[in-house]
């Protein structure tokens, strides 16, 4: 909502710049004119073009983010433009969560079976409590990496970045050279 807002704000703005200079414009011939309409065309399209790249390289709210990615598997991800990333952690957190409750509910349901001997319960219930730490543990590591992976690329977010690959000569022969600016 305040994107749409933002940018029609920025487009009626936009359309009010040429008429202004037209109208402060005194009365010229007519090749001034068309040289000052152009000047106003070519102000407009700067104008334009450096609020779409401050727009497109504002930075995501941190916080925003680090808490989505909290409470949401993989919002965070999607929040900052990472949809394949965002899948993969959700799939992770979600199935490790799934895990950690199946394993407490089977140690649960041993301890209260009284069927089994007391000696074989205990055994049980314990090799199931530590297979359900083990999930536990390991779905809060995949919650804190999220959580961070968030905070990362919420920092990152609008960072140009290039990666360029190349064959070039060199005295030996032909190389590979990787080049990466930032």
């Amino acid at each position: 909502m305040n994107k749409i807002l933002l940018s029609t704000t920025i487009l009626f703005l936009l359309g009010l710049m040429p008429l202004s200079a037209q109208t402060a414009a005194p009365a010229l011939s007519p090749n001034a004119e068309d040289s000052l309409h152009l000047d106003s065309l070519s102000a407009e399209m700067s104008f334009d073009t450096t609020v779409v790249a401050k727009l497109e390289k504002q930075a995501h709210s941190v916080s925003k983010a680090m808490l989505l990615s909290a409470f949401i598997p993989g919002a965070g991800q999607v929040y900052n433009r990472k949809y394949i990333k965002g899948v993969v952690i959700a799939g992770a957190e979600i199935t490790l969560g799934y895990f950690t409750v199946k394993k407490h509910l089977e140690m649960n349901s041993v301890s209260a079976n009284t069927a089994l001997a007391d000696s074989v319960r205990t055994l049980r219930a314990d090799s199931l409590r530590d297979l359900r730490n083990t999930f536990a543990f390991f779905t809060l590591a995949a919650v804190a990496y999220s959580v961070a992976d968030a905070y990362v690329d919420a920092h990152l977010f609008g960072f140009d970045e290039s990666l360029n690959l190349s064959v070039l000569p060199s005295r030996q022969g032909i190389g590979l050279a990787l080049l990466y600016r930032f």
